[in-house]
Order: C-alpha cells, then sequence, then structure tokens
C-alpha cells in the first residue's frame, strides 16, 4: 500500500502540473478521483498501523506447556534384558581395519 500511495502522489502532482498549463474538466476530475483515492488508502493505511499498534499492546503470550506422552512408560513388573552388540572392528564391505 505505501507503493501505491507514492505512485498516486506522484501522478497527482503531474497532473496538477499539466491543469496548471492548460485547465482542462477531465484533467480537474480524474485529478479529484486521485486525491480521493489517495485519502483513502492513507486512512485505510493509518487504520491498519492503529490495529497492528492495539493487536500487539493486547496480545498476550500463553505461557509454554508441555504435551503429555502419547504413550505410557513401560510397567515396572515387566522383566527387562540389556543387550550390548559389539561395534565390529573391520568394515564389512573390504575387510580394512581403518573405520569412518
Amino acid at each position: 500500500s505505501d507503493a501505491l500511495i507514492a505512485r498516486l502522489r506522484l501522478e497527482i502532482e503531474k497532473l496538477k502540473r499539466e491543469i496548471h498549463g492548460s485547465r482542462s474538466e477531465r484533467k480537474a476530475r480524474l485529478l479529484e478521483q486521485m486525491e480521493l483515492q489517495l485519502e483513502e488508502l492513507e486512512a485505510d493505511a493509518s487504520q491498519d498501523e492503529l490495529a497492528a499498534e492495539m493487536a500487539a499492546r493486547s496480545s498476550t503470550v500463553r505461557a509454554f506447556e508441555r504435551k503429555r506422552p502419547s504413550r505410557k512408560p513401560f510397567p515396572d513388573h515387566l522383566p527387562r534384558e540389556r543387550v550390548v552388540i559389539a561395534a565390529p572392528s573391520n568394515c564389512p564391505c573390504c575387510g580394512s581395519a581403518k573405520l569412518a
């Protein structure tokens, strides 16, 4: 909207220069319409800024709450077994001792 406002201001200034050179009703009407459109855009832009400021002031941020896990923990009465798998000392593809 800022670019549109700037473009309309430029066109209004150009039309004002043309009007002062030679009077034309069409140019005068076009100028009036563009000035009205510019006023509306500026009013909308100021209302948007006010709405943004009000939203920034009134917005409250809720504290982060962790969600409960979807699965229940493993029951304590069930047996548990720890399995340790030894890492290979040689590469299974080429047999080299240099592992990356």
